[in-house]
């Protein structure tokens, strides 16, 4: 079968849609099997509930790791460690942080559809980690490739549950693969907005929260340490840059490029991994370029209105180098730039912290940095930012990467912080409580759905309250609580 799907896959003129055809023949070949022989891998009492993590790991994504680490916390906190098996699929390198630890690493190495169809099968249920589950603007065969984890442990009437989701535009053969891989799942969602377009389409959607709120980032003597190893003067406001290419997406596989690349080394810096490649036009590279001199612009005008102020640039996934790079080109004096790959997660979210202000057009920026209360604005490519920054009502400090006027839209925004700086901090406390408090509520539901599928499993003896379903939080987020609960 193996050999069979890879080929087909290699030599389609479609090769995207012929995945996302492989993935829905074997859900209906998984459910065949189930009829005749029952499910592939039945928990039984008294062994570890095992799991099967779907997400982006090991792509150097600090937002996708932080979530799965913390759906790991949380449900490790609510059912015990000992109660619980892990694990997550690897789509680059081998997972390192500690927060992985304990954890089954299925390193992703053959064609996907066939190894999820294997894997899966070994597990008693899946969980879909992934923020950016249900959206066609990164790629229509990842999210594919996540949903059809849902659809083929419902094929077995096992858990099939995505935790903290988000919804966008999609493509309309990505929403009917949606439609039957996630028919029977259970999907919370991380925002009202992702619920609603879920529900009509007959989807089991829930509102809950991202799962990142909990996050506990390195001491900020760590992250001290490394900012002044880079002329930080340990005083200065820092004013700190998430820059993306948001104009190289989405992904396709694309055979001739692959080959090309194998053959003569061409298409390096589009190779995004196995046969995929960034999409790249002259269109889309005009348009990065006009993002990225509206940013510096407005950057290098704030600064000189700021003298004193200590500019620095994070990128937020090991992709994101080469705009920190560009960006810091334009700039008058090229700022230390920390990305992901030469610092773990708890760095970099350190390093975000320690900022007096955020621009950022990465989803993970922003949030991370608001149980700091770290005022931000967002430079977005989709709804996602806007969703965040509407939760507590400050849609306007979003702005949009297409906008041919940023250089000034972004200049009023961080002017519009230095003037309403206390009311935006305040909003922001209220907000992390809250969606503290959904997540809690997700855990909950959690418990909910794994007595559904599963009759038989013991429910871990907890208060039915929110507050109880939550890992250890950190301090500040505890403070916040305290005061705005």
């Amino acid at each position: 079968m193996h050999t069979q799907y890879l080929q087909e896959f290699l030599t389609s003129a479609e090769p995207d849609q012929t995945m996302v055809e492989h993935l829905a023949r074997l859900i209906e070949l998984r459910g065949q099997q189930y009829s005749k022989s029952g499910a592939s891998a039945s928990w039984r009492p008294g062994e570890p509930l095992k799991l099967l993590l779907g997400c982006y790991g090991g792509g150097g994504n600090v937002g996708a790791d932080i979530r799965v680490v913390e759906i790991i916390r949380q449900l490790r906190a609510i059912f015990g460690e000992k109660n619980l098996d892990f694990g997550a699929l690897v789509v680059g390198l081998p997972l390192t942080s500690e927060g992985f630890a304990g954890v089954r690493q299925e390193i992703i190495e053959t064609y996907f559809p066939t190894f999820l169809y294997e894997r899966a099968a070994a597990y008693h249920g899946v969980i879909a980690c992934e923020g950016t589950l249900f959206k066609s603007n990164f790629s229509d065969v990842y999210s594919a490739m996540i949903t059809a984890g849902l659809g083929l442990a419902s094929a077995e009437n096992k858990p099939s549950i995505a935790y903290g989701a988000e919804a966008g535009k999609m493509s309309p053969a990505l929403v009917d693969f949606v439609k039957y891989s996630c028919k029977d799942a259970l999907i919370q969602c991380r925002n009202e907005a992702s619920t609603a377009l879920l529900e009509p389409m007959g989807l089991r959607a829930v509102t809950g929260a991202d799962t990142a709120w909990t996050f506990n980032p390195a001491p900020s003597e760590r992250s001290e340490e490394i900012l002044r190893e880079h002329g930080w003067d340990g005083k200065a406001p820092i004013l700190c840059m998430c820059p993306i290419n948001a104009f190289w997406w989405p992904i396709r596989a694309d055979m001739k490029m692959a080959a090309e690349l194998e053959t003569q080394g061409l298409h390096k810096d589009l190779h995004y991994g196995s046969v995929f490649f960034h999409h790249h036009s002259e269109a889309a590279e005009r348009s990065y370029r006009q993002y990225l001199s509206g940013f510096a612009a407005a950057i290098t005008a704030a600064l000189a209105e700021r003298p004193g102020t200590f500019p620095i640039i994070v990128g937020m996934e090991r992709l994101d180098r080469r705009a920190c790079a560009d960006l810091a080109a334009l700039l008058p004096s090229s700022p230390p730039q920390f990305v992901s790959g030469d610092y773990d997660m708890y760095e970099i979210v350190s390093i975000l912290r320690q900022s007096s202000l955020l621009v950022s057009s990465r989803f993970h920026a922003i949030l991370t940095t608001m149980p700091a209360l770290v005022p931000a604005i967002g430079i977005s490519l989709d709804e996602r930012i806007g969703n965040l920054m509407g939760q507590h009502g400050r849609k306007d400090l979003v702005l949009n990467v297409n906008d041919p006027g940023l250089e000034h839209s972004l200049l009023n925004a961080i002017r519009t912080i230095e003037g309403e700086r206390e009311e935006v901090v305040d909003r922001t406390g209220r907000l992390v409580t809250e969606e503290v408090r959904k997540l809690g509520l997700m855990g909950m539901e959690f418990v909910e759905e794994i007595g559904r599928c599963l009759p038989d499993y013991e429910r871990p003896r907890l208060p039915r309250a929110w507050e109880a379903h939550l890992p250890s939080l950190p301090a500040n987020v505890t403070a916040l609580l305290e005061k705005y609960a």
